[in-house]
């Protein structure tokens, strides 16, 4: 398995309590896997973990906490973007993202589509859409630390999720 470190932006306590409520609940309903809401800034290839705590430190003593502004509530065929929601083109996360990309030992291409899943699972449109009715989403979100997360070469199934593993976590300034 080749070991990659995903950078997550990590909600606020009250935002972070109300978005894990949704999706254990959707979890529940369709036996997915449960994780932590985030959104992710970057991907690429694991480093040691003294160097990833050296980049979360460094990115985020340079970055206030953020707000988002969510633009709407989508689902697709896609396991990791089964039911999420979207937010507005912030011009700080992309610089954000450039910053992790920059202190990467081995940079890569990495298109940032903010969004955060409330849902991975493989469903039928029919029962996306049913499921994206039963959410009224909040018009923001506050996000306060970031997070590193080892992660596979791939997410494609619940087991994927579960090899999850967090390795260091940064307040934002």
């Amino acid at each position: 398995m080749n070991e990659r470190i995903s950078y997550w932006l990590m909600p606020a306590a009250t935002d972070k309590a109300w978005l894990s409520e949704k999706i254990q609940s959707f979890a529940a309903c369709v036996n997915g896997p449960v994780f932590e809401p985030h959104v992710t800034l970057y991907s690429g290839p694991a480093e040691s973990p003294e160097r990833i705590n050296e980049i979360l430190i460094e990115t985020a003593r340079k970055t206030s906490g953020k707000t988002l502004h969510t633009t709407g509530l989508s689902h697709s065929d896609q396991f990791t973007k089964t039911l999420f929601l979207e937010f507005s083109g912030d011009a700080a996360l992309i610089h954000l993202m450039m910053r992790l990309k920059q202190l990467s030992a081995q940079p890569e291409d990495y298109e940032l589509k903010p969004h955060l899943s409330l849902l991975y699972a493989s469903l039928p449109q029919a029962e996306r859409e049913t499921l994206a009715r039963s959410i009224l989403i909040p018009k923001v979100l506050r996000f306060d630390s970031l997070k590193a997360v080892l992660t596979g070469a791939s997410t494609s199934s619940r087991a994927d999720v579960e090899s999850w593993c967090g390795v260091a976590e940064q307040s934002l300034a």
